[in-house]
């Protein structure tokens, strides 16, 4: 037999154990390769997606299609080392738009939850909300007269101007005690 045949002989039968399907076998090893990275990084995408809160956003969601009445807020309190932390609480709807809510909210102070989580505010708790209005990106809110009463005046200015201004159409907040500015009741 020539030698040019027998190496063709060769070559078949070496090709009759390569697999037909060469993609397969590229498609399995990118497989086993992504598999093994998936689980090298498992805790580090577990510990992930728990800090970022997407199982009670979506709990909140399905809750929230449920109770129609109430309206979930996002309120900025103190904690203990004073500083401004925002909390989630769920506000019955009073007919307002999401401001007013918010506001209503933020003036009742924190609930429970919120409280044990180590939430304080520093609006006097006797402030009644007169109302809110949105114009050109500036939310005026007048409040009662109460508002004056607060422990800690500028505390409670920063505590209502970071509630407000989370969120996205508010660049400006002005706080009015019964109509009057603020700053001017201040200057007396």
């Amino acid at each position: 037999m020539p030698l040019e045949r027998l190496w063709l002989v060769g070559y078949t039968q070496a090709m009759r154990h390569f697999p037909k399907h060469p993609y397969l076998a590229a498609w399995l090893c990118w497989l086993v390769l992504s598999g093994l990275l998936v689980l090298g990084c498992l805790p580090k995408i577990r510990d992930a997606f728990r800090r970022s809160g997407v199982r009670e956003l979506l709990a909140s969601r399905s809750v929230e299609q449920v109770a129609s009445d109430h309206r979930q807020v996002t309120v900025s309190f103190l904690d203990s080392a004073l500083r401004e932390v925002s909390f989630r609480q769920w506000q019955k709807r009073l007919g307002g738009d999401q401001y007013h809510d918010t506001l209503e909210n933020l003036i009742a102070g924190p609930d429970l939850a919120s409280v044990k989580k180590g939430a304080a505010s520093f609006i006097s708790p006797r402030t009644e909300l007169i109302g809110c209005t949105l114009s050109s990106r500036t939310l005026f809110v007048d409040l009662s007269r109460q508002f004056l009463d607060s422990p800690d005046l500028d505390k409670a200015e920063e505590q209502l101007e970071a509630t407000m201004q989370a969120f996205e159409a508010v660049d400006r907040v002005q706080i009015l005690v019964e109509g009057q500015p603020l700053s001017e009741l201040r200057q007396k």
